[in-house]
Parts: C-alpha cells; sequence; structure tokens
C-alpha cells in the first residue's frame, strides 16, 4: 500500500497518481485496478486529470479508473475498520504520510478524517486478502 496523504492543488496529485499508476500497473497488469469516488462533483477531478495528462504529453488514464458514488456516512464506513484495524488485518507501511493516517485515526472523530475515509473505502473494495498466495479478492460492487 502507498499512504500518500495530502491536501494539495490538483498538478501535484495529477503527477503522484500517474506514477504510483504507471508503478502499480507495470506490476500487476491487467490485475491491478484503479477507482475513484465521484460524489459531489469529484468527477471533475478526473476530466481535469485527462486534460493535465493531454497537455503534458501523457496518455489520459481516466477511462480505466472504477467511478464510485459513495453517499454514506463516512462515519460509519470509518467505524465499520475497527474490527479489522484492531485485529491486525491492516498493517500500516512505515514511512510515507502512514503517520498522518494513524493520527486521523487516533484524533477521530474529530479533526481530520478524509485518509480514515479512503482507508475504509479501499476496504470496502477488498474482501479477502491472503498473504500466503499473495492475492487479493475482489468483491464485486453493486450500484
Amino acid at each position: 500500500m502507498d499512504v500518500w496523504v495530502r491536501q494539495t492543488e490538483n498538478t501535484r496529485f495529477f503527477t503522484k497518481f500517474h506514477e504510483v499508476w504507471n508503478h502499480l500497473n507495470g506490476r500487476y497488469g491487467a490485475r491491478f485496478r484503479a477507482a475513484m469516488e465521484t460524489s459531489f462533483g469529484q468527477e471533475r477531478i478526473l476530466a481535469d486529470f485527462d486534460r493535465w495528462c493531454l497537455d503534458t504529453g501523457l496518455a489520459p488514464l481516466s477511462r480505466h479508473i472504477k467511478r464510485f458514488d459513495n453517499r454514506e456516512n463516512k462515519n460509519l464506513r470509518i467505524e465499520r475498520t475497527e474490527t479489522v484495524i484492531e485485529t491486525g488485518k491492516v498493517l500500516f507501511p512505515d514511512g510515507q504520510d502512514t503517520p498522518v493516517l494513524i493520527s486521523q485515526f487516533l484524533t477521530y472523530p474529530d479533526g481530520y478524517i478524509d485518509a480514515c475515509d479512503a482507508l475504509a473505502g479501499c476496504l470496502e473494495r477488498f474482501a479477502e486478502y491472503d498473504i500466503g498466495r499473495n492475492r487479493v479478492r475482489v468483491r464485486r460492487l453493486v450500484f
């Protein structure tokens, strides 16, 4: 897992997303999937991302990104992660922005909770991770 928790301008996010996309797509090929929440006008970010890609001479990627519209209460989603985290089924990588993610969990529900919500969204998309086989079983989502 790559933990990147930032409030930043779009171009910096687009650069990082494209870099991570290329790394993971190169490593996992057809098994790699990406998703982005498009609730509350966030669909616009993907259009801006494609324009940025074209402007910088990179291939647009938005057609490969699964869109999901999530209007469920963030707090409910985050609270469902409690058992999974407490039982040690989520391992947080050292470094990167992991301290920010952990800090948001420790100060929940006060302060920022976007990283907690993003992790909850990731966990919703994976029903099972088998360490022995290094495989992830993806749950089918119904919208």
